[in-house]
């Protein structure tokens, strides 16, 4: 969790900033005077960065611990929700499995990126097949779901 706070820190940067500088408000800083960051644009900003690193917290969390293969089954039921719409989704969800699976197993290395700048032929394309596991679906996930759905609709509300 820390290397990927680490990672976002530009964002939370560029995002506290936004906020300081961006809503209006008696500023932070008198003496500054319009170079100050405003209070409002400083409490609201540490706010959003709070909420972001909590929900990038809790998607890190969901990734380690469902693992690649339940993660590509849950993604296939989502899209095949979409069907009716013309959505594709056996292929998207093919796609971004080989995707996961070649950012898994290839890391680009710096010879590699030479050999391709080059125009050499690099060690391998990537995997060649991939395989989806559908899981059923259980009791368990509908309480999950509703209990979303239900905190989604109560903090809209209030």
């Amino acid at each position: 969790m820390l290397r990927l706070t680490w990672r976002a820190r530009w964002l939370f940067l560029l995002l506290g900033l936004g906020y300081a500088y961006g809503l209006p408000g008696p500023a932070y800083w008198p003496l500054l005077r319009d170079w100050s960051p405003s209070l409002p644009g400083l409490q609201m900003g540490g706010l959003q960065m709070l909420r972001l690193l909590l929900l990038l917290w809790l998607l890190d969390v969901l990734v380690v611990g469902m693992g690649a293969q339940r993660m590509m089954a849950g993604l296939h039921s989502l899209f095949s929700g979409l069907r009716w719409l013309g959505f594709p989704a056996e292929r998207t969800t093919v796609r971004l499995g080989l995707t996961l699976q070649a950012m898994e197993s290839n890391s680009l290395r710096l010879k590699d990126l030479t050999e391709m700048l080059k125009g050499l032929p690099t060690r391998g394309a990537g995997p060649a097949g991939f395989t989806l596991k559908h899981e059923p679906w259980r009791a368990r996930d509908s309480l999950v779901l509703l209990a979303a759905l239900a905190a989604l609709i109560g903090t809209w509300l209030a």
